[in-house]
């Protein structure tokens, strides 16, 4: 209302013209008009005072609608008091959004800043607000205070809030007896994993700690389902399930220590988001992924490549985190970072439990620096838990004196003592005796609607094309020296004039000369198709692995990668055969190319065939090896073979027998030379569908045996990954 005359916030005196309270005892500098109670507020609930110099009163009780707020914001990280105000509501400028709120303002926090204390402000919404369960107007807010809105706690201490009792939606996740019977090497009388229990509730920031060793990525990965345990049994919200069941997989989100091969360095975050979303959800959720952005501090413009380490780890939560996981397990998140740059990564974190994403987050990490931003810690001791509780009072319960850094190295000295005693063995012996929580069976989160098996293929060739078209955001003269020109102009160009200057006025038209020429043709395309292809698998298997984790079938992924490769094998074919017929004639001699449209298109179709099977024998490599140097190191082995026993002098039309004669007729390029030969000399027109359709018959089993060999490779890599 305008004119209205405004009240101090803090003592409840009026405002002068210079936005400073009259009150000499308060002196508040209100310098932000929101600071201020209008006197319109008692429309919203609250009256005017009945006597002059008293206190607004609270209208009637509107605390009779039950209604169950959801937090839709994170938490601020602090409430800074630089800021002045923080509105608490549904409107969506609100510092704090809460669905289920019936005000845009139902709550504001407002700091005074020659003290530092913070206060409440109640807008007299329905339901009613409540701190320690009681009404109010205007109170000052002290530790461990709690503010009832909507449904929802929120606890107020040192100028932080945290969601009390974690997220009303969160998943409670629960491990009973965990064995792993694996002897560690650092205690190799110990297993990896002994008997391990807890119960972590659902909203909750969890971190496992301990030495090199301990147990605790073990306990992560075997959490993920990477590690399948010798005994015990994990569940979600009460419901038992077995490691790495598809019910887990949908719930959670793992992430290892190293994030780097999850990501695509040529890609920018946004594309990277693209794919992503395309790959895993039936829509995309723009809005949040602005929302993501903002949380974590990330521009979507960037450059995977030119991203710092810190920048590329909280890419990699933004993309787990876009499959809305409801339990996110980390296996340090921190290494490798900075101290700044651990403490916001660790405070990013600690928002997401604590935020209307109701995530539970569980990380497994040495620093402890920042350990005290956890709600919980789980100490490990030669694959045990020596304390279970909260990060106050760990070493009081352990033993461990001091402070400081000096205080962190005696406690993991302690931790890493075998075998364990003193406080660290009563720690171990009273975790197990403890009584774990028992939750009785509610129902998992629904997740997102998963995209389609023909949306996952598509989603892998848009991410194909990004990453095989990144010239296009380069400037127009690096383009001749990107990969798409490499393969297709400057690779086939080559191999054309090296085969005219080669062979220049050395041979005649006779068809049997005639064979050099495509046989030189088809061994190159055999090489081309391979080297195009032999590092797509082997590059991208722990992303791949991560994306079996998050349930996208191997079915989808391999549709994609070989319609890739049967598209770049045929415009590499189409290209190579082009150059051989636009080379001057001066280059080749006395050979003649027959120009006829049947002619063109049956040695162009011999040659695209025999990329299609060298692009699939460099699949198969790929599957198989374990690295990509070594299956790079493989195709010239593959290249000699398919050289010698596809020359032109092993031509066995005449029933000759033997090993040799076999495996020559089993080879596409073989075949694929003939064949040419036939199309460009009219004299043998009849053999060429022969030779046609020999070339074709073999390329298709190639292809499907290739297949075959490709998938179960690939599936057996996947299951043996351990992150």
């Amino acid at each position: 209302m305008t004119g209205s005359p405004d009240i101090c916030p803090i003592c409840r005196h009026a405002v002068g013209a210079n936005r400073v309270c009259v009150n000499p005892a308060c002196g508040a500098v209100l310098d932000k008009g929101d600071w201020a109670l209008p006197e319109a507020y008692g429309a919203l609930g609250l009256l005017p005072p009945e006597r002059e110099g008293e206190a607004y009163r609270l209208g009637d009780d509107k605390s009779a609608e039950s209604v169950q707020g959801r937090l839709v914001s994170s938490l601020p990280p602090r409430l800074d008091p630089l800021d002045g105000v923080f509105h608490i509501g549904a409107a969506g400028d609100s510092n704090i959004v809460i669905s289920g709120a019936a005000s845009p303002r139902h709550v504001s926090l407002h700091a005074n800043r020659r003290t530092g204390q913070w206060w409440a402000f109640d807008w007299g919404a329905a339901p009613a607000a409540t701190i320690n369960g009681e009404r109010f107007r205007n109170r000052l807010l002290k530790d461990d205070d709690v503010i009832s809105i909507a449904g929802l706690r929120l606890r107020y201490r040192s100028g932080r809030l945290s969601l009390e009792g974690g997220s009303s939606g969160g998943v409670t996740l629960a491990a009973r007896n965990l064995t792993d019977s694996r002897l560690s090497r650092s205690h190799p009388h110990h297993p990896l994993l002994d008997r391990v229990s807890f119960t972590v509730p659902g909203g909750s920031f969890v971190g496992i700690i301990g030495p090199s060793g301990c147990g605790k990525s073990t306990l992560i990965k075997t959490l993920a389902g990477l590690v399948k345990p010798a005994s015990g049994e994990m569940s979600l919200n009460g419901n038992t399930l077995a490691g790495g069941s598809a019910a887990a997989r949908e719930c959670t989100a793992y992430l290892p220590q190293d994030v780097d091969d999850t990501l695509h360095d040529e890609l920018t975050l946004e594309g990277e988001i693209a794919s992503y979303s395309a790959i895993h959800n039936a829509r995309r959720d723009l809005a949040r992924e602005r929302t993501l952005l903002s949380e974590l501090g990330l521009s979507p413009k960037s450059r995977i490549g030119e991203m710092s380490g810190g920048q590329r780890r909280r890419a990699a939560f933004l993309l787990a985190l876009l499959g809305d996981p409801s339990v996110l397990l980390l296996d340090e998140p921190a290494a490798g970072l900075d101290r700044a740059t651990e403490t916001g990564l660790m405070e990013a974190l600690r928002q997401m439990t604590k935020s209307g994403a109701h995530k539970t987050v569980l990380a497994a990490t040495h620093e402890l620096a920042n350990f005290r931003l956890f709600d919980r810690v789980l100490a490990m001791s030669c694959g045990q838990i020596a304390y279970d509780g909260p990060p106050e009072g760990l070493f009081e319960a352990l033993g461990i004196p001091g402070e400081g850094e000096e205080r962190f190295k005696a406690l993991y000295d302690r931790l890493s003592e075998t075998p364990p005693s003193g406080a660290i063995a009563e720690g171990i012996a009273k975790c197990r005796k403890a009584a774990l929580e028992e939750t009785s069976a509610r129902p998992l989160p629904k997740p997102p609607k998963r995209a389609s098996w023909a949306g996952c293929v598509a989603g892998y060739l848009g991410r194909f094309a990004r990453l095989f078209f990144p010239f296009a955001r380069t400037p127009p003269f690096k383009w001749p020296f990107s990969l798409p020109f490499v393969l297709f102009l400057w690779q086939p160009l080559a191999v054309a004039l090296c085969i005219a200057c080669a062979l220049k006025g050395n041979y005649t038209d006779a068809p049997d000369e005639q064979k050099t020429v495509f046989f030189c043709s088809a061994i190159a395309a055999f090489w081309l198709g391979m080297g195009s292809s032999v590092r797509s698998l082997v590059s991208s298997r722990t992303a791949r692995a991560m994306e079996r984790l998050q349930n996208v079938g191997l079915g989808a992924y391999f549709a994609a990668v070989s319609v890739s490769t049967l598209i770049k094998g045929l415009v590499q074919g189409v290209s190579l055969s082009l150059f051989l017929y636009l080379l001057p004639s001066s280059f080749a001699g006395s050979v003649q190319w027959s120009h006829s449209l049947s002619a063109v298109l049956g040695i162009t179709f011999c040659l695209v065939a025999v990329e299609w099977v060298g692009g699939f024998v460099g699949l198969a490599l790929s599957a198989c090896c374990p690295t990509e140097s070594m299956a790079v190191a493989i195709v010239p082995n593959i290249a000699i073979v398919a050289l010698f026993f596809s020359q032109p002098l092993m031509d066995f039309r005449d029933g000759a027998q033997g090993l040799d004669v076999a495996i020559a007729r089993h080879l596409p390029a073989h075949h694929a030379h003939h064949a040419m030969t036939d199309w460009n000399n009219p004299a043998l027109s009849g053999n060429r569908w022969r030779d046609t359709r020999d070339t074709a018959l073999a390329a298709i089993c190639y292809l499907a045996m290739l297949s075959l060999v490709c998938v179960s490779a690939q599936a057996s890599h996947e299951k043996r990954w351990k992150g």
